[in-house]
C-alpha cells in the first residue's frame, strides 16, 4: 500500500481488505461489506480510502458492474477524469443497458472537457433513459461549454509572453561595479525595516517576530488562563450524547440499519399493486418480488450530532395480468431497476429514478404501450405506487 487512501483504508479496513475467503458464499458477503465501507466512505467525501475499498471489491467480484460505476464516481470527485473514464468504460463493456454506465462516462469525459464525447454519452443515457432528469440538465450544461470551447479565440504569437531581459551590474571581487563605486554602504545607512526589524516604543531594535504587547492590547485581550471545567457543567453535558454508553468521546460511532432496512423495504414495496382500464383492456400490475438488493443504512454518531445514511440499489420484479373485452388474456413480466435510492434523492424530492426492463416484449403484443405506460414514468401507476412506499420507508427511516 502505497498512497495514502491505501494506509488510511489498510489501518481502519483491514478486517476485509487482507481476507481470502475460501467459498462462494463468504466471497459475496465480503463484497458486500467492503462495499458497504467504500460507500461510507464516499459519503464522508474520504475519497482515497472509497477507491481503495472499490478496487478490492473489484479483484474480488469483477463482473459486477455497480462497483466499476462506484469507483468511476470516486475517481471523478477527486478529479482523476481519466481513470474514472475507464473505469465507466468497463461499466459499459459489462452491461450497455445500463444507463449510469453512460453517464459515467459522460462525467468523467466533461471532465476532459471533451465535451462531444460528453454530449454523444448524455445523449444515450436519455435513449435508455428519457426521463432522466439528472442527465437532461447535464446534457444543456454540455452544450454550453462545447458552444464556449468553439467560440473561444485561439491563442496567437502576440498573446505569447514577452522576454524581458533586464541589465545587471557587475560587482568585481573588490567589492566595485563598473562606475567604480563602492557596493557596501554603512552601518548606519541600513534600513532596518528592510531586514525583519522594528522599533519598540523605548528605542529598542527586535524582530517583527516578537509579539510584545501593548498595555492597550493587554486590557482588550483580558486575562486568557487556562480554566478548570466545572464537574457538574461535565456530567451535564456527557448525558447530552448520543451513541452507545462505550463511545463517551462522542468521537465517531456507526450503526448498522441494514437488516432493518432489507426488512421493510421488501415489506412496503413488495405489497404494491394496481389495477388500470382503458378503451377495453384491463390490466393489473403487482410488484412480485424486491431482488438484487445491494448497498447499505447506517446511522452515525460524530460529535454528538446523529446523520441517518441509505444507498441502495435493486430490482423490482412486476407482472402484468391483461384482458381485453374480446376474451383475449396474457401475462407479461419484467423489471424495474433502481439505480441510486439514497438519501441526497430523497432530499431533492424528485421521484426515484428506473429503468424498466422487460422478460419478453414481444408477448405484450395489443398491450405494449398500455403497460409501458403504466409502468415506467412519473405519473404512471406502478412507479408512481413504488414511489409512494418508498417515500413511506425513508419517513420511517429517519424515526429508527
Amino acid at each position: 500500500m502505497n498512497s495514502s487512501g491505501d494506509r488510511l483504508a489498510g489501518a481502519a479496513h483491514n478486517d476485509v481488505l487482507n481476507v481470502d475467503p475460501k467459498t462462494d458464499d463468504e466471497r459475496a458477503r465480503l463484497v458486500d461489506e467492503i462495499k458497504r465501507r467504500g460507500n461510507a466512505a464516499f459519503k464522508v467525501r474520504s475519497l482515497p480510502e472509497a477507491i481503495t475499498l472499490y478496487s478490492r471489491a473489484i479483484e474480488l467480484a469483477p463482473m459486477t458492474v455497480a462497483l466499476w460505476g462506484n469507483r468511476s464516481m470516486a475517481q471523478a470527485k477527486m478529479g482523476k477524469f481519466k481513470e474514472a473514464l475507464t473505469d465507466a468504460e468497463k461499466c459499459i463493456v459489462l452491461d450497455p443497458s445500463w444507463a449510469k454506465g453512460y453517464y459515467r462516462k459522460a462525467q468523467a469525459c466533461s471532465g476532459l472537457e471533451d465535451f462531444d464525447s460528453a454530449q454523444n454519452s448524455y445523449e444515450k443515457v436519455l435513449e435508455l433513459d428519457p426521463k432522466n432528469k439528472a442527465a437532461l440538465k447535464e446534457l444543456e450544461t454540455v452544450k454550453l461549454k462545447k458552444k464556449k470551447q468553439l467560440e473561444a479565440p485561439k491563442p496567437t504569437e502576440s498573446d505569447e509572453p514577452k522576454k524581458v531581459f533586464v541589465s545587471k551590474k557587475i560587482v568585481t571581487d573588490k567589492g566595485k561595479n563598473k562606475e567604480g563605486n563602492s557596493s557596501k554602504k554603512k552601518a548606519k545607512d541600513v534600513d532596518l525595516s528592510l531586514r525583519g526589524y522594528r522599533t519598540l516604543p523605548d528605542g529598542r531594535k527586535t524582530t517583527f517576530f516578537n509579539m510584545q504587547r501593548t498595555e492597550e492590547e493587554l486590557k482588550l485581550i483580558g486575562e486568557n488562563k487556562p480554566q478548570k471545567l466545572d464537574d457538574a457543567a461535565v456530567a451535564q453535558n456527557s448525558s447530552t450524547k448520543q451513541g452507545s454508553a462505550w463511545n463517551e468521546g462522542g468521537t465517531f460511532e456507526e450503526v448498522d440499519l441494514n437488516s432493518w432496512a432489507t426488512k421493510n423495504l421488501h415489506e412496503l414495496v413488495e405489497n404494491v399493486k394496481c389495477d388500470i382500464s382503458t378503451n377495453g383492456k384491463n390490466v393489473t400490475l403487482k410488484v412480485k418480488s424486491l431482488s438484487d438488493l445491494e448497498g447499505d443504512a447506517s446511522k452515525t454518531f460524530t460529535r454528538g450530532e446523529q446523520r441517518k445514511i441509505f444507498d441502495f440499489n435493486f430490482n423490482v420484479e412486476w407482472t402484468a395480468e391483461c384482458k381485453s373485452e374480446e376474451g383475449k388474456s396474457l401475462t407479461v413480466s419484467g423489471t424495474l431497476f433502481y439505480p441510486d435510492f439514497s438519501g441526497d434523492v430523497a432530499a431533492s424530492g424528485d421521484s426515484f429514478e428506473c429503468e424498466l426492463r422487460w422478460s419478453r416484449r414481444e408477448m405484450a403484443g395489443e398491450f405494449e404501450s398500455l403497460i409501458r405506460d403504466s409502468v415506467k414514468g412519473e405519473s404512471s401507476a406502478l412507479q408512481k405506487a413504488i414511489d409512494s412506499a418508498l417515500r413511506e420507508w425513508v419517513t420511517k427511516f429517519h424515526k429508527v
